[in-house]
């Protein structure tokens, strides 16, 4: 499907706002560039599942902010392709993971790098909260952009797969890692196999935004939301870390857990970290100093506080009690 993804580790580049030259493949080029006009912020734009995508636009360059994960995959031609004030020079076989917030191109302008191509083709994916949108666009000299396909996949290990390796990717200074390169080939490599396996839905874009208005159901939702959270408690999950995962805005995803759970995004967190205590002070033999790390304290009296307060005993106490409990 994509013939260069089992040997991607030199052709992978990340977007951030200041790039060096030195931590780029060989045969890419960077310039600086500027960000021209005002940005435009934008408002109630809704794509997949009630997902607000484009939060602000910079008209004057033709880039765009989304609130996504986004893979830009060129597949033929060389791309003169903008990313916040720099642009990148590349052809085809390069990988460019953009983070959430990062101004790339994202409307009809022309991406050509018209010193080295009169044409090019390029492969886009966007991640939804349950669905991985992909999309083939082919541009042409003075020509406006053209639409070779769009499709939903929503198979669960491929979302999380293409998480996995965006997460690994970007969250790492040298993006050039064994495990970003396998993560990569991996994706596609079980990308192809549900397209072989009819796993997918062709979307025309005249019907897409009434299908991407309709909001993620409440079984769901919570689902992700309490298993992101119990999997994160050691690195202190944060609002926005969390509406990033889910892919909402902080602002929607914040009205989404209230409405849904009756609570705040903190309150979640120190319920399930009081209930893993519990588990813990009732079930192991660790320290009262090892909980607290482990469950995302940074400090046992801060642990010992949060705890009495939600229960009305110290974890101490509470041990004594359960083992106490249990002997009887």
């Amino acid at each position: 499907m994509i013939p260069w993804s089992d040997d991607a580790e030199n052709r992978i580049i990340v977007a951030r706002p200041r790039m060096q030259a030195a931590a780029l493949p060989p045969e890419v080029r960077l310039e600086k560039r500027a960000l021209t006009g005002k940005r435009v912020i934008i408002r109630n734009r809704r794509y997949y599942r009630n997902t607000r995508g484009m939060t602000a636009s910079w008209p004057d360059c033709g880039l765009s902010e989304v609130q996504l994960l986004k893979l830009v995959c060129i597949l033929t031609g060389h791309v003169d392709y903008q990313l916040g004030r720099q642009a990148i020079f590349c052809g085809a076989g390069h990988f460019i993971f953009i983070p959430p917030g990062m101004p790339h191109p994202e409307g009809m302008q022309n991406i050509i790098d018209r010193q080295k191509s009169t044409s090019c083709e390029i492969l886009y994916f966007h991640l939804y909260p349950t669905a991985l949108q992909c999309w083939i666009s082919g541009y042409e000299t003075n020509k406006k952009r053209r639409s070779l396909g769009n499709y939903l996949f929503q198979h669960q290990y491929l979302l999380q797969l293409f998480r996995m390796m965006v997460d690994e990717t970007i969250s790492h200074d040298v993006p050039f890692l064994r495990t970003s390169k396998e993560l990569l080939r991996a994706f596609f490599h079980l990308m192809q196999e549900k397209v072989q396996e009819g796993l997918f839905q062709e979307v025309n874009s005249g019907e897409m935004n009434p299908g991407l208005s309709n909001r993620m159901d409440a079984d769901d939702f919570a689902t992700a939301l309490h298993q992101y959270i119990q999997s994160h408690l050691q690195q202190r999950p944060t609002l926005e870390d969390a509406a990033r995962h889910m892919c909402l805005s902080r602002t929607l995803f914040a009205n989404r857990v209230r409405a849904e759970t009756g609570k705040t995004f903190v309150e979640l967190v120190n319920e399930h970290r009081i209930e893993t205590a519990q588990q813990l002070l009732r079930n192991s033999d660790w320290t009262i100093t090892t909980i607290a790390s482990f469950i995302g304290y940074r400090t046992p009296h801060y642990f010992q506080s949060s705890f009495s307060r939600s229960l009305g005993v110290t974890p101490g106490q509470y041990r004594k009690q359960a083992q106490k409990s249990t002997i009887n």
